[in-house]
């Protein structure tokens, strides 16, 4: 059977994977939250994948090109 949720879900999951903007996830995330399709908890989630997407790596040298 089809469940709305987790295909609205998977897609805005596969939408923070591939690079949209923190704006556009979570104008979407809270539209479908207020049509009652997301739970607290996948919006949680969704949160919680931008963090993780957004944050700076932090074992990651830092560069400085030659001149």
């Amino acid at each position: 059977m089809f469940d709305l949720s987790t295909f609205v879900f998977g897609g805005i999951m596969d939408g923070i994977a591939q690079g949209q903007s923190r704006f556009v996830i979570t104008e979407r995330a809270a539209a479908w939250m207020a049509r009652g399709v997301l739970a607290p908890e996948q919006m949680q989630a969704i949160s919680d994948a931008l963090d993780a997407r957004d944050a700076p790596a932090e074992d990651t040298p830092t560069v400085i090109p030659e001149i």
